[in-house]
């Protein structure tokens, strides 16, 4: 679900005028540029960042943009395996990671990354970096049981809790509640109650067919779908939300 929550969350943002960069750092299953059918010849402007034959600056991440509406536009990862997981695994990722994000916070006024769950080197610097983390968490028992492993690395990474956003994907339509997730975990982890203060995603099952469709999963979205992404983007402060 954390591929579809980002997508997402770049449609509010378009709707609301803000310029967004979606930043698909999955580097092996690409799973956002492939939900958002994007792909071209920009993923080699990224590999050439890698392998140091282009310099990065503001006019090379311009050429590596894809657009994918007025005001969201997608980073791919670098066409070639060797960069990207010399991008992703290798520790000179993390400089060229900084690098990027540093310009591309002047050129937008949201920075969305999918990192697919890979933690390595570079991922976990932008981590580091990141006005907050967000986790997504579905509604299976094997879920749970992997995000308590997860957890006790990510408090470590991020250096505490007060940057950790969980996101409560119901993704099997289970009646898992989201106080029945925070008893489970929180005795173990004592995260306090800000990491859970965002809305649960409900099931949906005609918004989680986005993929490839052409549409978005806010815009195929029940009423009570798009309220809680909204919500969710006004937690993370990309937008003003009244709630109406």
């Amino acid at each position: 679900g954390a591929t579809t929550i980002c997508a997402a969350l770049a449609e509010v943002c378009s709707v609301h005028k803000k310029k967004t960069l979606l930043w698909d750092l999955d580097v092996e299953s690409r799973d956002l540029c492939r939900s958002l059918t994007v792909n071209g010849a920009e993923a080699k402007v990224v590999a050439d960042w890698i392998n140091g034959s282009r310099d990065i600056s503001r006019d090379s991440i311009v050429d590596a943009l894809v657009p994918v509406s007025d005001d969201v536009s997608v980073l791919m990862p670098p066409d070639s395996m060797a960069e990207a997981m010399d991008l992703v695994c290798h520790t000179d990722g993390i400089a060229i990671c900084q690098k990027i994000l540093d310009i591309a916070r002047v050129m937008n006024d949201v920075i969305i990354i999918d990192t697919g769950g890979r933690i390595g080197p570079a991922t976990g610097a932008l981590m580091r970096a990141a006005d907050e983390v967000v986790i997504v968490i579905d509604d299976t028992i094997l879920g749970l049981t992997a995000l308590d492993l997860f957890l006790t690395y990510m408090k470590a990474l991020v250096l505490g809790p007060d940057r950790i956003s969980f996101v409560i994907n119901f993704f099997t339509g289970s009646k898992l509640m989201v106080s029945q997730i925070e008893s489970e975990l929180e005795p173990a982890h004592k995260l306090g109650a800000r990491p859970w203060r965002m809305p649960p995603v409900p099931y949906d099952e005609k918004a989680s067919l986005w993929p490839g469709s052409g549409k978005g999963f806010y815009r195929l979205g029940r009423k009570d779908t798009k309220l809680a992404i909204e919500e969710i983007a006004a937690h993370l402060q990309f937008i003003d939300f009244s709630g109406e």
